[in-house]
């Protein structure tokens, strides 16, 4: 049996990606749909393959070319596009001796089409049999028991999507216009009217997707990849037993998802689509995650890597967050977990260090002056003091005590890996072991930032008898890689915590208000009242003092949190 796979379109609903890019060219898991069809038809059986083409024809010419497939596949160009009914009458001197298969090139399937072949044989049918299945979104083709009564445009219980592929008779060319735009649905509609019968086939347990909008183009590429991550370890796989579990976010805008297969599960992290060549989070989260690994930090370990869907598959760390423990055990019973994650921090400072390549951030290479101004000072009065508290107080006002403030955190320090967001939500427990997560922007900076930022957390409320025995935790392990001035550790700890203090204030505000994210505003007043407290530790900032103490939160807020 002869192919015929439609590659023509424009893609409307995936511009501008569609611009540069023929939609069947897109890279699913690394490999274009229109190889991954080919590929499908080979198996089946089919003995050649002819491709049209229209938008962007050269690249899929190039493409087919640049491979050695074991059949003919042949491109035809399209100079004016002629739709799917005329891409099969332009094509009548190649397919008008016998059935064949006719398949959309923007679409991912498990269909087994050398089945699809026979079931075209053994049926009654003398039109086509159309692969159908219950998708509803797209449920517009009325069935009565093994045929086609119609194509409407409503829905109902008894109608049906179809898949786009396929097999064909030849009588359909008694039925279209050489050179003309026709659709195949149009025909077969006429030869419904004449008389001749279209079949279907419903197969069960169909893996399916279109790749014609982002929404489908983001499901098949997660859907594949998961799957193909699943065939290292198990070998041959079926999508149909693929399970996929949507998981609670954070702050961020990525997307969480548990895929499980034959009791096995992994996680994915959803960046979104990649935006071009310019290095982004994702790019981020993948290098540097393999780094900290390889360094011999507990951190899930990255399965796979699909750049274009902005898809990490990593080592799935099961439900558990030390915020979690804290919450169920309590803090003196989740104490161990605080000295196994201070003991490990220490560790991470230093040996992820050690081969770091700053050129593997998406924000900043550095924490440093600049940063702490722009991102933790300037974030606090824009997000939190007027943003959200309604105050009109002025950056620049504060600017030279706040440049003070930010110089003695970073000038001299001792640098180190900084993970940057190292709190109990981005701790998980397996196994009564800590690991790290949420390190995409990693950085050099001073060891003290990330411990002050679990220790300060608000999410677990650490009592400050429990903070500065972690501290004590934490310099005893940190002694053991290099030399540790106590004290002008602490001095710079109070430097950072001061920071990331006013930072988390300028998050919960932002993601609170900004971002329909409520549930971080229940951690504003703890923070604020820490933030208070802390700022009694800098004389030399008399005016941000001043400020800090004067701010109140309004009644409502307070109700509200």
């Amino acid at each position: 049996m002869k192919a015929l796979i439609l590659a023509a379109g424009f893609g409307e609903r995936l511009r501008p990606l569609t611009e540069k890019t023929p939609k069947p060219l897109i890279p699913i898991a690394g490999t274009p749909a229109l190889l991954r069809m080919i590929r499908s038809l080979e198996a089946a059986g089919c003995t050649e393959i002819a491709v049209n083409t229209h938008h962007l024809a050269d690249q899929i010419q190039d493409f087919v070319a640049s491979h050695d497939f074991s059949i003919p596949v042949t491109c035809y160009h399209e100079p004016e596009i002629l739709g799917t009914g005329g891409a099969i009458k332009n094509l009548e001197h190649i397919f008008c001796d016998a059935p064949f298969l006719v398949v959309n090139g923007d679409i991912l399937t498990d269909l087994d089409l050398g089945e699809l072949r026979r079931v075209h044989e053994r049926a009654a049918v003398n039109g086509a049999t159309l692969v159908v299945h219950d998708y509803p979104k797209f449920n517009n083709v009325l069935i009565a028991g093994d045929r086609i009564v119609s194509f409407l445009s409503e829905t109902g219980t008894d109608y049906w999507a179809f898949t786009g592929i396929q097999v064909v008779d030849p009588a359909i060319f008694d039925f279209l216009k050489k050179g003309e735009f026709q659709s195949s649905i149009a025909a077969y509609s006429e030869m419904m009217a004449a008389g001749l019968r279209i079949g279907v086939w419903m197969p069960e347990n169909l893996w399916w997707h279109d790749m014609g909008s982002f929404e489908g183009l983001a499901r098949a590429a997660l859907e594949t990849g998961a799957l193909q991550v699943f065939a290292k370890s198990q070998g041959v796989v079926y999508a149909k037993d693929l399970h996929v579990e949507e998981l609670a976010g954070g702050g961020s805008a990525r997307q969480w998802r548990r895929l499980t297969l034959n009791s096995q599960s992994i996680v994915s992290v959803d960046h979104g689509l990649a935006e071009g060549p310019d290095w982004n989070e994702a790019d981020a989260y993948n290098a540097i995650g393999r780094h900290l690994h390889e360094s011999g930090t507990p951190v899930p370990k990255i399965l796979a890597y699909d750049r274009f869907a902005g898809l990490v598959f990593a080592e799935d760390l099961g439900d558990m967050s030390l915020e979690e423990a804290v919450g169920l055990q309590g803090i003196e019973k989740a104490l161990p977990l605080y000295e196994q994650a201070v003991k490990n921090l220490a560790r991470m400072s230093v040996r992820a260090y050690e081969g770091f390549d700053p050129a593997w951030t998406c924000q900043t290479e550095y924490y440093d002056e600049a940063l702490i101004l722009e991102k933790e000072s300037r974030y606090f009065f824009e997000a939190f003091v007027n943003g959200y508290l309604k105050r009109q107080a002025k950056f620049k006002d504060y600017l030279p005590e706040l440049q003070l403030l930010a110089k003695e955190a970073v000038e001299g320090a001792h640098p180190g890996f900084l993970h940057r967001d190292f709190q109990s939500r981005n701790i998980m427990i397996r196994d009564g072991q800590c690991f790290f997560i949420d390190f995409q922007g990693g950085r050099i900076g001073p060891a003290q930032y990330d411990l002050a930022s679990l220790l300060i957390d608000p999410y677990a409320a650490l009592p400050q008898a429990v903070q500065d025995r972690l501290i004590d935790r934490y310099l005893r392990e940190l002694s053991q890689y290099r030399s540790v001035d106590r004290q002008a550790f602490i001095k710079r700890y109070q430097y950072c915590a001061l920071h990331r203090n006013m930072q988390m204030l300028g998050a919960f505000a932002h993601l609170s208000q900004n971002m329909n994210k409520p549930g971080f505003e229940e951690y504003i007043p703890l923070a604020l009242q820490n933030l208070k407290e802390r700022i009694n530790l800098f004389p030399q900032a008399p005016a941000l003092q001043q400020l800090i103490k004067s701010l109140e939160l309004p009644k409502t807020k307070k109700a509200n949190c």
